[in-house]
């Protein structure tokens, strides 16, 4: 196998590198638990796309304000960012992430904001609950 990458120092392609799946696990295992990440955290991102940057922006804008009441000691809510891959197919993609071990009610307060109020036209909202992935 041949990896190319920009950061050969990344902690990754190190234990990759050595073939040490067990250095890996470890150096993951305690960077989630740091972190709050799965499994001794919740994730949630919550992912906007639309073709006009500013209406995917200010609707993602608009939507973290919705939820700040929710955040607490037990729940962190990030502001909302263009993604790490910005433009997919022509659309604009913006991303809040939701981090917490107690997230019931914020995962209410999602539900009628994703399924029972009308998004703005050309704006997509997607929800992912213990995201595997922040791309």
């Amino acid at each position: 196998m041949l990896i190319q990458t920009y950061k050969p120092e990344n902690d990754t392609i190190y234990y990759a590198s050595l073939l040490d799946f067990e250095g890996f696990q470890k150096f993951e295992l305690e960077f989630r638990e740091l972190l709050g990440h799965p499994p001794f955290g919740r994730l949630i991102a919550v992912y906007f796309r639309g073709e006009e940057e500013s209406a995917v922006r200010n609707y993602a804008d608009w939507f973290h304000q919705q939820l700040e009441p929710y955040a607490n000691e037990a729940v962190k809510l990030s502001p909302p960012e263009p993604a790490p891959i910005e433009r997919i197919k022509g659309k604009f993609r913006y991303m809040l992430t939701i981090r917490g071990t107690k997230l019931k009610v914020i995962r209410q307060a999602l539900r009628v904001l994703v399924l029972h109020r009308e998004q703005p036209k050309g704006v997509e909202v997607a929800v992912d609950v213990d995201a595997q992935s922040l791309l």
